[in-house]
């Protein structure tokens, strides 16, 4: 069973991303984030969270930036 993010705020708001299989998705300002915020964003870290998915189960792993 595929798992499915979805952004429900903010400018990315309805971008979803879905993951059939194991993966780690890196949220953050970073050029290398899976989903990045704005350069300018003062509350988010280049490295902000990391979202572990093991469908249909995933893990919140906030990297105290």
């Amino acid at each position: 069973m595929p798992l499915t993010l979805t952004v429900t705020e903010g400018p990315s708001r309805g971008k979803a991303f879905t993951f059939a299989d194991h993966a780690t998705f890196l949220v953050g300002r970073a050029l290398d984030a899976h989903f990045r915020l704005p350069e300018d964003d003062r509350y988010f870290s280049r490295r902000h969270f990391i979202v572990e998915i093991n469908p249909p189960l995933c893990r919140l792993v906030d990297l105290k930036s």
